[in-house]
């Protein structure tokens, strides 16, 4: 049985002042015994209240964007119909926002999240939704996006760079395996499948090089090396491996992948190639968290599949 697990590594709730952000935030702990560390608003706050005070934004929404090229934060905004914010601040008030300003707020809300709505790991709802409907709308969101498997990993960073205005990004991304995870179908990929293995060779021998000793220093390397790493000037551009307690930390760049061609085969690789030298090498590892970061995730319609492989 698979270990694999896109997991969350933080939850944001957002929208306007009584939006019902902190009852929210209470239930879905409630409903899920404190799964996931859950933020009280991010940079999209940021913005949002720079834009009604008059101030600018321009770092701040740099701030959100970082915020979210980190596709293992997922963002939640919850912006309820005009009317029930109003009903609610005249049954309890609030310390910042009258009429005027709360209907003023709840639109650049809604203005900010349409930009961001088409990003994958952002939900918004906008539906005058029960409590309990809202938290289970929530859960339903982060549960679903942790397990997808690892293809549809690749279409999440795929919809997320479509998203984008330049249809360009750098992305990170963390995800977690065992070393019983099997991903080597990916070695008979059509156009990259000799790629892959020509890195699988070299990563193979580099690493078993540093093990004798044969090394600038002449010194072999025990389980706890930094020397175990793979480099290129292609587009994988390097695989750092990183054994502690028990635990592969595998750390990669991308140096451009064209997204709607390689991110899902190339991320699938990654995974392949992490649980691969695990066992090549029978290093007791009974966990591997797989770090990528994608320095130029882009859409490319200028070249043919053919030219896209000979770029490599």
């Amino acid at each position: 049985m698979t270990e694999f697990l896109f997991p969350t590594s933080l939850v944001c709730i957002e929208g306007p002042d009584l939006a019902g952000k902190t009852t929210l935030y209470n239930d879905v702990h409630r409903h899920t015994g404190f799964k996931w560390n859950i933020q009280d608003r991010s940079f999209l706050s940021m913005v949002c209240y720079a834009r009604q005070y008059g101030r600018d934004e321009s770092h701040h929404r740099t701030g959100l964007m970082r915020e979210l090229s980190n596709l293992n934060n997922r963002l939640v905004v919850v912006i309820p119909p005009e009317d029930a914010i109003v009903a609610r601040l005249k049954k309890r008030g609030d310390d910042f926002q009258d009429e005027e300003s709360i209907v003023h707020l709840r639109k650049i809300f809604v203005e900010e999240a349409a930009a961001i709505r088409e990003f994958p790991n952002v939900l918004v709802v906008k539906k005058a939704l029960s409590k309990p409907d809202l938290a289970e709308a929530c859960v339903k969101f982060l549960e679903g996006t942790e397990q997808l498997r690892v293809e549809e990993v690749g279409q999440f960073i795929q919809k997320f760079v479509h998203a984008q205005k330049r249809q360009e990004a750098t992305v990170d991304i963390r995800l977690n395996l065992s070393r019983k995870d099997r991903f080597s179908d990916i070695m008979i990929h059509p156009t990259e499948g000799r790629y892959y293995n020509e890195i699988i060779q070299k990563t193979s021998t580099t690493i078993m090089n540093e093990i004798e000793g044969k090394n600038p220093y002449d010194r072999p390397q025990g389980i706890d090396s930094r020397r175990f790493y793979y480099s290129s000037d292609s587009c994988i551009a390097s695989v750092h491996f990183l054994i502690r307690d028990e635990s592969l930390r595998v750390l990669s760049a991308l140096r451009s992948t064209d997204v709607d061609r390689n991110a899902s085969a190339d991320l699938k690789f990654l995974c392949h190639l992490s649980t691969h030298i695990v066992r090549r090498f029978k290093w007791p590892c009974k966990f591997v968290e797989l770090d990528l970061r994608f320095n130029c995730a882009h859409v490319r319609n200028d070249l043919s599949i053919e030219d896209e492989v000979s770029e490599i």
